[in-house]
């Protein structure tokens, strides 16, 4: 496997991960009646500080540094938005629940990161 794929690989695999446990945190809130923004802010804050660490030191290979972190922090929070305003649209226009509104948005969001994070946060030329 070529280094790209095995990255691409490690970084589905991670994302798996942060996905399932930024999910439960998402149904939690949810179940305890809080609004799809608030489980929403708290799912993502979580699924930020986790990959930050991992994604810098396994899958990047880079070092933690303050402008990184503040690009990461800016990828996240455009994120964050896009998945909001798409997650509370299919709810609100379409009665999509937003359960499985959020399941809709998973291989978006993953593709989005993974461009986001190699292009903007990490600046490594894209080689796929």
């Amino acid at each position: 496997m070529t280094f790209i794929i095995k990255q691409k690989f490690t970084f589905l695999l991670l994302g798996f991960v942060n996905t399932a446990i930024g999910y439960s945190i998402y149904y939690f809130f949810l179940a305890l009646d809080f609004t799809v923004a608030f489980a929403l802010f708290f799912s993502t804050t979580l699924g930020v500080l986790f990959n930050y660490i991992v994604y810098t030191k396994w899958l990047f290979g880079s070092s933690v540094s303050s402008s990184a972190l503040f690009r990461y922090v800016i990828m996240y929070l455009i994120i964050y938005a896009l998945n909001v305003s798409v997650v509370e649209s299919l709810h609100q226009f379409f009665g999509v629940s937003p359960l499985l509104s959020q399941i809709l948005m998973i291989p978006f969001l993953a593709m989005f990161t993974w461009y986001g994070m190699r292009l903007y946060v990490y600046r490594i030329k894209d080689e796929s």
